[in-house]
Parts: structure tokens; sequence; C-alpha cells
């Protein structure tokens, strides 16, 4: 899949603005090439100056805040646009989209899901509790409501780690495909699940009681502690498929970024460069910040 005519385009007009950016710098005398934002290329043809005298700072500084509004707006579309081709054309790229989509779904279980069924599960904990401790309530136990509900909640809180595991084993699997690493999520504990409630109904009570007591307080310490640390643990997962993807992408960008400043631009006065620039893209970058302003204005 070829490049577009957009994108080539931009990458062009990037290659202009990179080299505007550098001659401004290199016109203050005090900084070189290389302490601006550079990207270890090295251009040809250079843009020739026609900029104000090196002590004419303001109108230096204004260009450069031109330069830099140009360069946001360029580098933001052209993110988009090479992304896009990469999401087509580079099998890395697609898989480190797909990985990106297994841990939001993991992330999203276990953030959004897990944490009420086990909250609820807690609680019937504690009303089971409370009913084996009463000495008039203890007959049937195994057909009370309280019991028969815990049953229920136990086998969702069992389905869903079942589920959690599925996609954990889908992340590894598509993570091992691709040669990347770092990016599995955190274990859980493993909750206590049907077989565990089924139990209770034919302990003593005493044994009930003690049982119950314990598993609702590893259950409340879950919630109210390491749950927040397992979700931090997971962003450092989420980190590892981002900085795949950026890798994947800047080094492409930087081969046609190098191949752009050697063949699209031609020898021009960065006043005229600017110019051209502003004119092609100012207009858009007006009405997107009018856009963002909308909301906020008043008659």
């Amino acid at each position: 899949m070829e490049l577009t005519r957009t994108t080539l385009e931009l990458l062009r007009d990037e290659a202009y603005v990179l080299l505007c950016r550098e001659a401004i710098v290199g016109h203050f005398g005090s900084k070189n090439r290389e302490n601006a934002p550079g990207y270890a290329i090295e251009p040809k043809p250079r843009l020739s100056n026609g900029l104000p005298p090196a002590g004419a700072e303001a109108a230096l500084y204004s260009r450069l805040a031109q330069v830099e509004r140009l360069e946001a707006w360029i580098q933001g579309r052209l993110r988009a646009e090479l992304s896009a081709h990469l999401e087509g054309t580079h099998p890395a790229f697609q898989g480190g989209l797909r990985l990106g989509q297994a841990l939001g779904e993991w992330e999203f279980c276990v953030r959004q899901v897990l944490p009420d069924t086990l909250a609820e599960f807690a609680r019937e904990l504690r009303g089971l509790r409370q009913l084996a401790a009463d000495p008039h309530r203890r007959g049937g136990l195994a057909t009370a409501p309280e019991f028969v509900l815990l049953r229920r909640i136990a086998a969702r809180v069992e389905e869903q780690q079942l589920q959690i595991a599925r996609i954990a084993a889908d992340i590894a699997e598509q993570a091992q495909e691709i040669g990347v690493g770092g990016v599995l999520p955190p274990l859980l504990p493993d909750f206590r699940r049907l077989i565990w409630v089924d139990w209770l109904a034919v302990v003593p009570a005493g044994q009930l009681v003690s049982e119950v007591t314990r598993i609702e307080g590893e259950l409340r310490h879950f919630l109210n502690h390491e749950h927040a640390d397992l979700l931090a643990r997971f962003e450092r997962s989420r980190g590892a498929c981002g900085t795949l993807q950026e890798r994947i992408l800047t080094e492409y960008w930087n081969r046609l970024r190098a191949y752009a400043q050697s063949h699209y631009v031609e020898e021009k006065e960065v006043d005229a460069v600017l110019g051209s620039l502003s004119a092609r893209y100012e207009p858009e970058i007006a009405r997107r910040e009018e856009a963002r302003l909308l909301p906020f204005a008043t008659t």
C-alpha cells in the first residue's frame, strides 16, 4: 500500500518546517543544530537565510514561534496518517494494535466488572456468617436464601476469573507472535470458587464462621489495597505495548523524514517557506482553535 498524496505533502512540508527551525536556531549564534529538537538527519539542500540580523531577537523569536505552531500541526496530522498506513501494512504494528485491544479488555474486566462482583461476594459472605452464628437460624443452611445467592455470586466470580485468564493467555500468545516482552498483565489472586461454597454447606458452623470471616477479610483487603496496586502494575504492561507501537512508528517516520529532506525540498528563503506554509495551514489551525473555544463562547 503506497503512501497517500496527503501524507507525501505533509512529509514535504515537515521537511521544510524542520529546516526553517534549524536556520532560525542557528542564526541566534548561541545554539547549534544539535541543541534544537532535531532528528539526526543531514538536510540537503539547506534553506538560505534571508533573516534579520542576529541582534534582532524579537523578529527571530516571532519566526520561531510560527515554526513551532506549524510544526506541531503538521506533525500531529502526519502521526495520524502514518499510523493509519502502518495499521494496514506493518504486521508487527498490527499485532501491537491487537495486543492493545486485548490489554484494554483485561483492564475493563479487572477495573470495572470484577470489583463489583467481589464486593457483592464479600457482602453475602458476611450475611452467611451472621446466619451461621445465629443458633436459631442454622438449620437448613444449604437451602437458605443467603446460601443460594452466595452460590450464584460465586459462580459469577468464577466465570469472570476464567474470562480474565483467557484474555491473559491471548495476550501472552500475541506477545510471543510479535516478539515483545514486558506486556503480560499481573496475575490475579485465586479467588474462592463454587466448589468452596458447596464445601461450606457441610462443615460445622464454627468452622464455617472462621473460614468465611477469613475469606471475607481477604476479599476486602484486595479491594481496598491490592486492587489499586495491581492496576498500577498493569500500566507497565500497557506502557510496554505503547513503546512497541511508538518505536515502529518513529523508525518508519525517521526513514521517510530523511528521504523527504533529501528529495522533496528546494533552495528557498526561510520567510518564503514560512509564508507558503502559513497560507496552507493557518486557516485549518484557526478553525480548529475556534471549534475548541465554541462551547465556552458567550453571546
